[in-house]
């Protein structure tokens, strides 16, 4: 029936039965076996030479940060090259983007590696390929170190990160994209990425807010499926008693402590980290510039006089009131954070300062009303201390200091103290009398 190798190969079950005849249950082992001596023939991971894990090259390019969402994610187009060794890859060829395994067609049964994201939100923002150039088989020579595949794509997806706003607008962040071997396609273990460029940056990466200064690329050997570096049987016999009492009943116990080295299993990774820093122009401009602004305007008010306490605790207090605008409007702005930023701390510095000016105000007022009635005695005293009669009299009131002092200094009894003061009255009974009414 001119049945050659290619035409045997990609036979489903109905073929077999149909065209070469067999028992349904030869023909159902025989599609079983075929399938299973291809996969594990053709589109395995290639072996290493020495038995190793296969090396997957990999090399990102950063094309454009397009958007950063703070404070969780960002969105980036990236350009990726991946190429391999494979000696099993027996003619040039090239396989289209999505095409099916065709048995007939060795380009479509050539391994290609997989890859997952993980650090790349899904659903409707699950990373899309832009362009796929599709992926390239040569059989190369003595130059290129034999069989080689390459593939080459455009990526464009949203990735989660961890941004910190403690120096706001001053921060710089650290935007990274992990890319990682897929462990459901049985690569764990025999697959590595190497990456094959350190810094990998386009001219087309500008964005209006965040100045991209490098991008950074770190490849990873392991990443253990048990979380840190493995668990001792004591150690999950400790971690498990905290949950259940009957160890027997718990499955987990018995998977984690008698197949821990089955499950530890590693996967290898390389991240893409691109280190960012914010344009701080426009802050600077309409926050920083604008609050120091009204805090210099609050001076003024120690240029006014003090008797207008009125004007002085207006202009005062509708600069705090501008000042708070500033603050509700960062707070809008800025996402929810366990912290203050600088320019959070910095515009409640702006407003604690226009609060004191305020109770500055209210200060100098009352010490300036205390003042002037100071200066009304004085003003008061001094125009009757320079009259005759007022200089007559304080000079016979220095004359009393004499037995004043006597009286302090000595103790005197009642009947001194009486006679001296019975002096000191007849004295001013004298003068008195001869005082005209007015002066008296």
């Amino acid at each position: 029936q001119y049945v050659d190798g290619a035409s045997w190969m990609g036979m489903d079950l109905d073929a077999l039965l149909d065209r070469l005849g067999l028992p349904y249950g030869v023909a159902v082992h025989h599609a079983h076996t075929m399938k299973k001596f291809l996969e594990a023939t053709f589109r395995g991971p290639p072996v290493a030479e020495g038995g190793g894990a296969a090396t997957v090259h990999l090399h990102v390019g950063v094309e454009r940060l397009i958007e950063v969402q703070a404070p969780a994610s960002f969105e980036v187009n990236l350009f990726v090259s991946m190429t391999w060794r494979d000696p099993r890859i027996t003619e040039d060829c090239q396989r289209a983007s999505g095409s099916k395994v065709e048995w007939t067609k060795p380009c479509t049964i050539f391994w290609e590696p997989e890859y997952t994201l993980p650090t790349a939100l899904l659903g409707d923002d699950e990373p899309v390929v832009v362009e796929d150039y599709g992926t390239e088989y040569w059989v190369g020579s003595s130059l290129t170190g034999g069989p080689f595949g390459w593939r080459t794509f455009r990526l464009r997806g949203k990735f989660l990160t961890v941004m910190d706003y403690r120096r706001y607008p001053y921060d710089k962040q650290a935007f990274s994209v992990r890319f990682q071997i897929a462990a459901d396609t049985g690569m764990a273990n025999l697959v590595r990425f190497r990456a094959t460029a350190r810094n990998a940056i386009t001219a087309r990466v500008e964005h209006p807010v965040w100045k991209v200064l490098s991008v950074h690329v770190s490849q990873h050997g392991e990443r253990n499926f048990l979380p840190g570096q493995g668990y001792a049987k004591e150690d999950l016999r400790e971690l498990l008693d905290e949950y259940s009492e009957d160890e027997e009943s718990n499955p987990a116990f018995v998977v984690l402590s008698e197949y821990t080295e089955a499950l530890n299993f590693s996967l290898s990774f390389v991240d893409v980290t691109l280190q960012t820093e914010r344009y701080c122009g426009y802050y600077v401009g309409n926050y920083i510039v604008l609050e120091t602004l009204l805090v210099l305007l609050g001076w003024i008010t120690f240029f006014m006089s003090p008797e207008s306490v009125d004007s002085r605790l207006s202009i005062a207090l509708t600069l705090v009131l501008a000042i708070m605008v500033f603050q509700i409007v960062l707070v809008e702005n800025l996402p929810e954070t366990g912290y203050l930023t600088d320019l959070s701390y910095f515009t409640i510095a702006n407003t604690m300062l226009l609060a004191l000016v305020s109770l500055e105000n209210i200060f100098v007022c009352e010490a300036f009303k205390r003042v002037a009635r100071k200066d009304d005695v004085y003003r008061a005293t001094k125009v009757h201390s320079t009259k005759a009669q007022s200089e007559a009299a304080a000079i016979l009131i220095q004359s009393w200091n004499a037995p004043l002092r006597h009286i302090e200094n000595l103790k005197p009894s009642r009947r001194s103290v009486r006679e001296v003061s019975k002096k000191c009255l007849g004295s001013v009974r004298e003068v008195s009398g001869k005082c005209p009414g007015s002066v008296r």
